[in-house]
């Protein structure tokens, strides 16, 4: 069975560029890149996988941040500002159900996110699994982390088609043996796509 592996943020997953988190965060509440990038570029990686609890490491950096709300307050505002769906990705999404694809999701994500993600925005309903690097235990492009899903999906590598708009994963992705391939847009993985449904 061929299988179709989709990143989430920046292909399933897309607010318009102003309206991401690290916009809306330096914008309307004064947190700049250079303020939060010891913790983004930090103890977060901890929480991609699963080593770290966001709740818990973001307490002290809220304060020296000024943020005057709660942890959650934070976290809400933080998701919700990008919570945008490529709608015309998740039709084809549907189209290979049919076509008896297995589609799964691929993405670094730490825990609240992913259930976020699954529940509110409904993607556990969407495909048939979401693979996120908090419950694996390793992040994109790490090659543990195409080991494990591969292994899980039961399948050989070639069988995988995955696609990711950061080119060092999908270069990761094709060393392990997926056919990886970085999106750039809806038309050339849609020109791909009925490509595919039609063999």
């Amino acid at each position: 069975m061929k299988v179709l592996v989709l990143d989430l943020d920046g292909v399933v997953v897309t607010p318009a560029p102003d309206e991401m988190f690290r916009h809306v965060r330096a914008r309307d509440f004064g947190i700049s890149e250079e303020m939060s990038g010891e913790f983004f570029g930090g103890v977060f990686q901890e929480c991609l996988v699963g080593k770290a609890d966001l709740k818990e490491e973001l307490k002290p950096f809220l304060d020296t941040w000024n943020w005057s709300g709660s942890v959650d307050d934070f976290i809400d505002i933080w998701f919700e500002s990008e919570h945008v769906l490529h709608r015309k990705i998740i039709d084809l999404v549907g189209e290979y159900w049919l076509g008896k694809w297995k589609c799964v999701a691929a993405t670094n994500q730490e825990k609240y996110r992913t259930e976020y993600l699954r529940k509110e925005m409904g993607l556990g309903k969407v495909f048939e699994k979401i693979y996120a690097s908090c419950e694996l235990g390793a992040k994109k492009p790490e090659r543990r982390f195409y080991e494990l899903v591969t292994e899980d999906l039961g399948v050989c590598a070639a069988e995988v088609c995955f696609w990711d708009d950061s080119e060092e994963n999908v270069h990761a992705a094709g060393e392990w043996g997926w056919d990886a391939r970085v999106y750039e847009g809806l038309e050339i993985f849609h020109e791909w796509a009925e490509q595919r449904l039609s063999e």
